[in-house]
This record gives structure tokens, C-alpha cells and sequence, in this order.
């Protein structure tokens, strides 16, 4: 159950993601789209292979790596060691994303918002903050922190890099932010029937 609900998270989430610039790795990740995770794989321990590890391509092998891995310690090692080892890179965020997510899925709702937190803190302009603050949302609303929860939706808002579908599904989840889903506040009780 797990499993099914993180490939179904990471599916939803993926658009949100930076897309390969290597044409071998795009290669990969389509093969894995298409079932042959054997070929894609290879493909970039191929690449890991033979790329120092200084390389700018690097972190994006492993975020790759990450990204059609087929269990869930394999995806986390490499988003963590995208994350940790290459902070600067622009994968780092992507993999923060997918690490938050992944602590969703797994019901580590705290983790989830540290998960945002990080990407925030890395650079508060992020092009991910609206879907980070979708998923810390969420997470701040299962722990009963509606306020939080508010709290990332107005950021996840206020962002520049908001498109329509982004502020769709934060608005949707702004509903709890009201008395009522429908209105902006919440009306006062009226007197009582006689």
C-alpha cells in the first residue's frame, strides 16, 4: 500500500519537477515510463560510470537515478545524496521536493514540512515553492496545525512561479482556511428561534 501510494504521489508531482536536460537521461526515464526499467538502469550507471562526480551532469545522473528507481530505499539514497552532497545544484530542490513527498506518503508529516522548510530556506524564490507549500499544507493539516497550514498556502500564492494548475490546488485546499469552504469568513451565529 506504501508503494502504490507513493508511485501515485510522485506521478501527480512530477510535472513540478525540473526536466532532464541530458538527452540520455530523458532516454532513461522514458524507458522506465515505458517498462523497461532494466535498460534505463543501465543507462545511467552507464553514466555514473564514466562522470566524475564534479561534473555538473552528476547530480542530475543521480536524481535520475532516483527518479526510476525501483524500490523505495533506492529512490531515497539518491535523492538524499543529491540533496546533501550537491546543495548547490539545481537538483537539489527537486530532490528535497521528492524526499518531502516521500515522507508524506509514508505518513511523516513533520518530515514532510522539514522537507519544505529546506527547500525554502535553499532559496525562497524557488520555481517548486508552490508545489512545496501544497505538500506542507497537507502535511500541516494532518497534524492538526491548521494555522500552518494557512500559513504555506498564502506562500505558496504569493509565489511568482504559481501557474493556473498550482493555484488551483492550493485554493482547493485554502477551503479549510475559512469557516466555510465557499466564503471568506465565518459568519457569527444568528439569534435562536423563538
Amino acid at each position: 500500500r506504501y508503494l502504490f501510494s507513493l508511485a501515485l504521489l510522485l506521478t501527480v508531482a512530477a510535472h513540478a519537477a525540473t526536466a532532464q536536460t541530458d538527452a540520455r537521461l530523458k532516454t532513461a526515464v522514458q524507458l522506465a515510463a515505458e517498462g523497461l526499467p532494466d535498460s534505463a538502469t543501465a543507462i545511467v550507471n552507464g553514466l555514473l560510470a564514466v562522470t566524475p562526480v564534479s561534473d555538473p551532469l552528476y547530480p542530475e545522473i543521480l536524481y535520475t537515478q532516483g527518479s526510476i528507481a525501483r524500490t523505495t530505499t533506492e529512490m531515497q539514497r539518491s535523492f538524499q545524496k543529491v540533496a546533501v552532497e550537491y546543495p548547490n545544484s539545481p537538483w537539489a530542490d527537486d530532490a528535497l521536493l521528492r524526499l518531502a513527498q516521500m515522507d508524506f506518503a509514508a505518513r511523516n508529516y513533520a518530515g514532510t514540512v522539514r522537507g519544505v522548510e529546506q527547500i525554502r530556506g535553499n532559496d525562497p524564490s524557488s520555481p517548486l515553492i508552490p508545489a512545496a507549500a501544497y505538500w506542507a499544507a497537507r502535511a500541516e493539516f494532518e497534524q492538526g496545525r491548521t494555522a500552518e497550514g494557512c500559513a504555506w498556502i498564502t506562500r505558496g500564492l504569493a509565489s511568482e512561479s504559481a501557474d493556473v494548475e498550482a493555484k488551483n490546488r492550493l485554493e482547493f485546499l485554502q477551503g479549510r482556511c475559512t469557516g466555510t469552504p465557499d466564503s471568506g469568513a465565518v459568519t457569527a451565529p444568528g439569534p435562536a428561534a423563538p
